[in-house]
């Protein structure tokens, strides 16, 4: 069990986390751990959820795993709402024995700072975790341990979680957003409205059908079935791509990406990005930390291009540093390496200025999927196995101990599981 004097905390990573502790949620930091993936399985039948038995009827069976810290409900396993700090520290993979999930039942996972959603192939929405904020969009401020259905929408397409607010298309693609509103990422224009509790459609995107929803810490992106770029809320440093600083409270048109035929986007911390059908990368956002690529600290206001030698599927962010994974499967890391998140080993620089290769085992080469948590990686080979490296106190590794490693590791518990999707919050993890 790790003591809070065990516990590795670096300089940068008090940053991050320091406007966590600003919520009375974060009082406790991260409470609870689990450092080995947990099998998660949503009940088809009843729930007992916050002293309340909760029908969730679900039908058919697909496994949703989750590990890494596990306060406030975050992973969806039960229970470790109030464990006091680094009392709970899963060291082992464990099941946890619940009914089967249903077959062939999830489309997406998303994971926010301290909770999770799920979408399904039939388009319900579910959620657990953290709920200061209303995040959960369950119509109240209590957390949820074990998942509960989100209402109040139409069928659900896509699904994306930020700091403490989250964001929905509909498969009619409807918008919607709830959680907090301190910087208008809400997109209703009403500041004086902190926070939903519930799913709020965003009407000015109505005649603008929305494909795909993406958060920042405390922005907002959306992607209309045309291929433009919509994004809202807190703009320092540039997170939106309007050429200012300043914050916005209705969703408003990326303008440097008009025509550009955008295939999809991608929120980090404090960074953005979109990438075309061709496979072409923009960012913008904060340049601190290089995570924009561009090798130097500048702030970019608006999207700049991103040079890849192939072209790109998809980027994720951590708080300090990126991935890509490319058409052909390659995997590309840049940014802060400290605690590993990079995966180029012990020897490598500490700052990886722009996206590099990584020389990684050969089942590698194929990646599928890329994950970022604050400092931490997932990947997915195209043969479903799930890779780990960087920052590993909170058991988020999934490797059953609490180690950082600067090096892909692969994650025992999911050899021959075949995973399709993994997502990350800060410190925590799903997937299926």
């Amino acid at each position: 069990m790790a003591t809070v004097a065990s516990a590795r905390w670096p300089k940068r990573m008090l940053v991050c986390t320091s406007r966590w502790t600003m919520s009375s949620a974060f009082r406790h930091k991260e409470n609870s751990m689990l450092s080995a993936p947990l099998i998660c399985r949503l009940h088809a039948g009843s729930n007992l959820i916050h002293g309340r038995e909760q029908k969730v009827t679900l039908a058919g069976a697909r496994t949703l795993w989750s590990w890494g810290s596990a306060d406030h409900g975050r992973g969806g396993s039960g229970g470790h709402t109030d464990a006091p700090i680094f009392e709970v520290i899963q060291k082992e993979p464990e099941k946890v024995e619940k009914p089967v999930l249903p077959a062939k039942l999830i489309k997406k996972v998303a994971c926010g700072g301290a909770h999770s959603m799920i979408v399904t192939e039939s388009g319900r929405l579910l959620t657990c975790g953290l709920n200061d904020n209303g995040q959960l969009g369950l119509g109240n401020l209590e957390n949820a341990s074990e998942f509960e259905e989100v209402k109040g929408t139409e069928s659900i397409a896509d699904v994306a979680a930020g700091f403490w607010h989250t964001l929905a298309a509909s498969k009619k693609g409807k918008l919607y957003a709830w959680g907090s509103n301190k910087h208008g990422q809400l997109g209703h224009h009403d500041t004086a409205v902190k926070l939903a509790v519930e799913p709020q459609e965003i009407l000015l995107l109505r005649d603008a059908p929305i494909k795909q929803v993406a958060c920042g810490s405390y922005h907002s992106m959306a992607l209309t079935k045309d291929g433009e770029v919509y994004t809202w809320g807190f703009g320092a440093h540039g997170r939106l791509g309007h050429g200012s600083t300043e914050d916005e409270f209705m969703p408003k048109r990326v303008e440097a990406l008009v025509g550009e035929n955008i295939s999809s986007i991608h929120a980090g911390f404090e960074y953005s990005s979109a990438v075309s059908t061709s496979g072409k990368v923009f960012v913008w956002g904060y340049g601190h930390f290089y995570v924009l690529g561009q090798g130097d600290k500048k702030d970019q206001l608006a999207p700049v291009v991103l040079d890849f030698p192939t072209s790109i599927r998809q980027l994720a962010f951590g708080s300090f540093h990126a991935a890509a994974v490319s058409h052909s499967g390659m995997l590309f890391t840049w940014g802060h390496a400290t605690h590993g998140p990079l995966g180029h080993g012990l020897k490598s620089p500490n700052i990886i200025l722009e996206p590099t290769v990584l020389d990684a085992p050969a089942q590698l080469q194929n990646s599928k999927q890329v994950a970022c948590g604050s400092q931490h990686t997932l990947v997915v080979t195209g043969t479903g196995d799930v890779f780990s490296f960087g920052l590993g106190g909170q058991g988020q590794l999934g490797l059953g101990s609490d180690l950082d490693h600067y090096e892909p590791k692969q994650i025992p518990r999911f050899v021959g599981k075949s995973l399709r999707q993994v997502a990350c919050g800060l410190f925590h993890c799903i997937g299926f």
